[in-house]
């Protein structure tokens, strides 16, 4: 979570609606939206109001979508996994940064910086190893008690998500060769199903003896041509350990390379969308290449220095 931009836009919002912001503190900030927490225990979600119209339909759709699933979520066995309660409907802000906003229960719990899970050498921490088996315990148990929901009522926004890799022109022939075969395994081998979308520490909370208690955050969720895609985002010093927690608890058997083509089909998307300068795309071609070089014996390919 970016700090400064969460403090920068909670300024923003508190003073333009000092009445809703009154006894709120900033919790956390999205790309979409903001989210502020209030003394009467709830939470609020407060949408950026986008500089372009075709974001801000997509925020928009993003915004329905989450609603629909939390109450469509509401119809599935979750046992004592926490969703939140919708509290009101989503209402319009006449204002330049803000569009609207929606109450909803806070969800009991605290989430988790998986960065902070790593070593210094980007090795997972001896105690996060069951947190991690815990969290893909819990994603096979969202997965199996959402299988069966319509989704006929939700946006579906991200229903292709993670079934192409696309070529990147800033890589060598060799690599967008790799790429190509990759895509050639991934496209054969994808499997649909109902998706968090965004699963990932901010979005997963745990009590304080770390068992995990909730998920946050649908505006991603729906149907999915690649129920893997809500694995893209474990690190990989930790994927052994989560798909190890799926696999017990679903019974079904995980193929580590398709979670690897499909972290593979995330990054080169977003490469694609960066600018030459921006500081994300140094990052991201480092992760591309970590992932292609799990993969290198089904390309062919191993990125130079890995």
């Amino acid at each position: 979570m970016n700090k400064r931009f969460l403090t920068k836009k909670f300024n923003l919002l508190c003073k333009a609606f000092p009445g809703l912001t009154k006894d709120a503190t900033a919790l956390g900030v999205g790309v979409f939206s903001l989210v502020s927490e209030h003394t009467d225990g709830t939470v609020a979600k407060f949408l950026f109001r986008q500089p372009k119209q075709e974001w801000q339909e997509h925020a928009n759709k993003s915004v329905r979508n989450e609603i629909a699933c939390l109450k469509l979520l509401r119809t599935a066995a979750l046992g004592k996994l926490y969703i939140p309660v919708l509290l009101t409907k989503p209402r319009r802000l006449n204002n330049k940064n803000f569009s609207s906003y929606y109450r909803m229960t806070k969800a009991p719990g605290q989430t988790e910086d998986w960065a902070e899970m790593l070593n210094d050498k980007g090795k997972l921490k001896q105690k996060a190893r069951r947190y991690f088996q815990q969290a893909g315990w819990t994603l096979a148990h969202f997965h199996k008690a959402t299988a069966k929901l319509p989704t006929n009522k939700l946006a579906n926004l991200w229903e292709n998500e993670g079934t192409h890799i696309p070529q990147v022109s800033s890589l060598s022939n060799k690599a967008n060769k790799a790429l190509a075969k990759a895509d050639e395994y991934l496209q054969a081998r994808t499997k649909p199903g109902f998706v968090h979308g965004d699963f990932y520490g901010q979005n997963i909370l745990s009590d304080k003896a770390g068992r995990i208690t909730g998920l946050l955050d649908f505006a991603r969720s729906g149907s999915c041509q690649n129920y893997l895609v809500d694995f893209r985002n474990v690190p990989n010093a930790a994927l052994s350990c989560f798909i190890n927690g799926y696999e017990r608890k679903s019974g079904r058997k995980i193929n580590a390379d398709m979670v690897m083509m499909t972290k593979i089909s995330g990054h080169a998307s977003y490469i694609n969308q960066l600018s030459e300068r921006s500081p994300e795309r140094d990052e991201t071609m480092q992760e591309l290449n970590a992932c292609l070089a799990k993969v290198s014996h089904i390309t062919g390919y191993k990125p130079p220095g890995l």
